[in-house]
């Protein structure tokens, strides 16, 4: 009786929707739909996470993530599946969840949160949520602003990396706060429509990096979200990655995201003493590449992602791929553009190029884990 109940309620909740969403635009008053985007990892997803999904919800109509897929922005693996991930995201408060494009998943904060916020604003969100430590937004949206001051520039040139160069004391620069400022200087960038939301991090929340570790040790990860997966971890990934390494020319490896000032041939020299993948890192980096850094370049080496694929990705954003949605929000995707549910369903270059790297990753990363390799071509996108 209550499955009969609930399905009824679904459907009538469903078309009332569509009534609203043809209402509103024979009224010209569609606009007033308030969609919020929020472009995460949930590398694992945990209890902050939710919080901010909490936020989102009260904030807005639909709450739709974007979502990295099998390789993040760290330049490492995700240590659960994205299916898995973007299930959890919608049993934890998402009505839709869409992936963001392996290009610019693995980026450095800047393009990472640029590509973001092209997809948020292509797909059709009207919102922005991040969270930061700050909370503050006139303060982050001040920073945005401000061009960058003469200390800054001149540490950069010292050969301080962005990050390395941004570090203060000072609460605005705090990693979150520093990724927030990137997400309003993109939408300042490209003009966006979408009004940006923050709110502000709970310290009672492991952080995702934690939790990590945690499943890396065996210890308690009672916040994160219970996944039935194994975890996989990058450094499982060395042996290939240094076979893609070796089998690639330095004239080739030039060419890989991120590689710049004869850096390739410290990473051929490199790979051939290296016995691990921190190894090699450790081996390749300095104050100008530091570690994370070089493990995207890494990532960018295997995965085969060229500086020219990511010119023409970011000044032509691709449809994303729709991973999942809630059975009784499908009038949502009425709402949105720029997606595909169904790698069939893609008609034009720049998305087939886009898509194709999505799926070489879901091969690479079914070397490792459970999957087949072919998930991306045989499953469906999630209904709940």
């Amino acid at each position: 009786m209550y499955a009969i109940i609930k399905y009824i309620f679904n459907i009538h909740w469903y078309y009332n929707t569509l009534l609203y969403i043809r209402t509103s635009k024979n009224k010209k008053r569609v606009s007033q739909i308030k969609i919020c985007g929020i472009i995460c990892e949930y590398n694992p997803l945990h209890n902050g996470h939710i919080y901010q999904l909490q936020y989102a919800r009260k904030k807005s109509d639909f709450v739709v993530c974007i979502m990295s897929g099998h390789f993040v922005q760290r330049g490492e693996c995700a240590v659960f599946d994205k299916f898995s991930r973007a299930k959890a995201a919608l049993l934890s408060g998402a009505d839709a969840v869409f992936e963001l494009p392996t290009v610019f998943a693995v980026q450095a904060a800047e393009y990472f949160a640029l590509g973001g916020v092209l997809t948020a604003q292509e797909l059709g969100c009207t919102q922005l949520c991040f969270g930061s430590e700050s909370g503050d937004l006139a303060v982050l949206k001040a920073r945005a602003q401000t061009p960058l001051p003469a200390q800054l520039k001149t540490r950069l040139k010292n050969g301080f990396s962005y990050g390395q160069a941004l570090s203060s004391s000072n609460e605005q620069l705090l990693p979150n706060n520093m990724l927030g400022i990137e997400y309003l200087k993109a939408i300042n960038k490209i003009g966006s429509t979408l009004i940006p939301l923050t709110l502000q991090r709970k310290t009672e929340f492991s952080s995702a990096q934690a939790l990590r570790s945690a499943l890396r040790n065996g210890a308690d990860t009672e916040q994160m979200y219970p996944f039935t997966a194994k975890p996989l971890f990058w450094e499982q990934f060395f042996e290939l990655i240094k076979y893609r390494i070796l089998s690639t020319s330095t004239e080739e490896l030039s060419n890989i995201c991120g590689v710049s000032e004869g850096l390739e041939y410290k990473i051929k020299k490199e790979c051939l003493a290296a016995q691990s993948l921190d190894e090699l890192i450790l081996r390749i980096k300095s104050k100008r590449y530091p570690y994370s850094r070089i493990s995207r370049i890494l990532c960018c080496a295997l995965l085969n992602i060229t500086k020219p694929l990511f010119s023409a990705l970011l000044s032509e954003p691709p449809k994303v791929r729709l991973l999942g949605i809630k059975k009784e929000k499908l009038a949502l995707l009425s709402l949105l553009t720029n997606y595909y549910s169904s790698p069939s369903a893609i008609k034009d270059p720049i998305t087939a190029s886009s898509a194709a790297l999505d799926q070489y990753a879901t091969q690479i990363y079914s070397l490792f884990s459970s999957l087949s390799g072919t998930e991306d071509f045989t499953l469906p996108f999630l209904k709940i």
